[in-house]
C-alpha cells in the first residue's frame, strides 16, 4: 500500500509540474531560414541537434529544393543559433516554440525532419499535435 500511495504521490507530481509548464512558460520566436521552392508541396522543416543550429542543413536544404521544388525551412532550436536563449530547455517546450512558428507561418502540414535533438522534438511534437497534420 505504501508503494502505491508514493506512486500515485509521483504521478500527481508529474502532472502539477506539466501543468505548471504549460502555464507559465511560453514558447519563444524561433529563428529560421527559408528556402523557397516553386511547387505547393508539404514543406520541409529540418530541426538540427544539440549544439547544432539551422546552417547544419543549408547544403541539403538548397539541394532539395533545386531537385524537388519543394519548400525547405532550417530552423534554430531555443538556445541555439539566433533563437533566443531562455532557462528553460525540455522536449515539451522546444515543440511548443516549433508549433508557434508553424502557425505563425500558416503551415498547417508538414514534413519534419530531425537529427538528434531535433529529431526527438519532431516526435514530441508529431505526437501532441495530430492535428497539425504532421
Amino acid at each position: 500500500m505504501l508503494l502505491v500511495s508514493m506512486l500515485y504521490k509521483d504521478v500527481m507530481k508529474r502532472q502539477c509540474d506539466f501543468i505548471f509548464l504549460i502555464l507559465f512558460t511560453s514558447a519563444v520566436n524561433l529563428s529560421y531560414d527559408v528556402f523557397d521552392g516553386k511547387n505547393d508541396d508539404t514543406p520541409l522543416v529540418f530541426l538540427h541537434g544539440l549544439f547544432g543550429s539551422k546552417s547544419n542543413f543549408h547544403s541539403i536544404a538548397k539541394s532539395l529544393v533545386q531537385r524537388t521544388g519543394r519548400k525547405v525551412l532550417t530552423v534554430d532550436a531555443r538556445n541555439h543559433g539566433t533563437s533566443p536563449h531562455c532557462p528553460e530547455l525540455t522536449y515539451e517546450i522546444m515543440s511548443a516554440d516549433l508549433k508557434l512558428l508553424l502557425s505563425q507561418l500558416r503551415i498547417d502540414r508538414c514534413v519534419l525532419i530531425g537529427h538528434s535533438m531535433g529529431g526527438k522534438t519532431a516526435m514530441t511534437t508529431a505526437l501532441t499535435q495530430v492535428s497539425v497534420g504532421l
